[in-house]
């Protein structure tokens, strides 16, 4: 998100915040992503519904079922997410001659991509494609 943007330029390294801090920064980055994609299909799909079935969206009308929707796109994000805040961690810069880490350089990010798991390829196929 921005602010959180904003706070890597002013004090890129070392990453202050610490891991819980930054595997939860993935989650919520993540899960927010998806959830502005899904709204606009949920926006869409409701539309499409008060066009072709009018009748049925009225005998469906209420507060709960856009409480429910919302609800609901929320958790289906959030557990979309989860792989992207269980593999990124706080890494390290080597220094090449003694492959020992330099620790005034660790940074938030996902380095390491999974071989078996395709979290990019899903991603884009399940929330943009």
């Amino acid at each position: 998100g921005l602010p959180y943007e904003i706070s890597l330029y002013w004090h890129q390294y070392p990453y202050s915040l610490g891991l819980a801090f930054c595997k939860i920064r993935a989650l919520i980055s993540e899960a927010s992503t998806y959830v502005s994609v899904l709204t606009i299909v949920a926006f869409s799909m409701e539309r499409f519904l008060a066009i072709c079935h009018p009748l049925h969206l009225y005998t469906m009308s209420g507060l709960q079922r856009p409480v429910r929707i919302i609800a609901g796109l929320w958790i289906v994000s959030l557990l979309s997410a989860v792989p992207f805040a269980v593999f990124t961690d706080i890494d390290y810069i080597e220094y090449p001659p003694t492959k020992q880490e330099i620790p005034d350089s660790a940074f938030c990010a996902m380095l390491q991509i999974p071989e078996r798991i395709p979290l990019w390829e899903l991603s884009t196929c399940l929330f943009f494609a």
